[in-house]
C-alpha cells in the first residue's frame, strides 16, 4: 500500500479519501482545502499494483467486479465528485504523466483509417441495411 497511498497523497489536493486496504488496514488522505469526501475498500491486493499502474481504467473495472466496494454511508456520486475535483493532482503524478504521453503519442496509430479500410468498414455497415 506504501506506493498507492504515495499515490493517493498527491492525488487528494481537496476534500479526503478514506481507504480500506485488503488487510483491513485504514488509511485517510486529506487536501489542504475542503472539498468532497469519499471512502473505498480494496478487497483485493493485486488491485493495489491495478490501480497503482492505471487508476482510471481499473478503478470502474474494480468497481464493477466487486474488488473495490464503497462502505455504508458513500455512494458511487461520492466518489466521482471526489475524482472529478482532483484530476489534476492524479494527472501531475509521474506515473499516469507518463502513461498520458505514452497514449498522445500513439493515438495516432489507434485511429488510422486507409482508404481500403474506410471501404471495407463501410462496406460492412452497408451490408447490415435491410433495403
Amino acid at each position: 500500500m506504501k506506493l498507492l497511498a504515495h499515490l493517493f497523497d498527491r492525488f487528494v489536493q481537496y476534500g479526503e479519501l478514506r481507504v480500506t486496504d485488503w488487510n483491513g488496514q485504514h488509511h485517510v488522505f486529506r487536501g489542504g482545502e475542503g472539498g468532497p469526501a469519499a471512502a473505498i475498500e480494496l478487497n483485493d491486493p493485486a488491485l493495489e499494483w491495478r490501480l497503482l499502474i492505471n487508476p482510471e481504467l481499473h478503478a470502474p473495472e474494480a468497481y464493477m467486479d466487486g474488488t473495490l466496494t464503497l462502505p455504508d454511508g458513500f455512494t458511487l456520486d461520492d466518489l466521482l465528485a471526489l475524482y472529478w475535483r482532483n484530476d489534476a493532482g492524479l494527472a501531475a503524478y509521474p506515473t499516469q504523466r507518463l502513461q498520458r504521453a505514452s497514449w498522445t503519442a500513439s493515438k495516432w496509430l489507434h485511429q488510422f483509417n486507409s482508404v481500403s479500410r474506410a471501404k471495407r468498414n463501410a462496406g460492412s455497415h452497408l451490408s447490415l441495411i435491410h433495403i
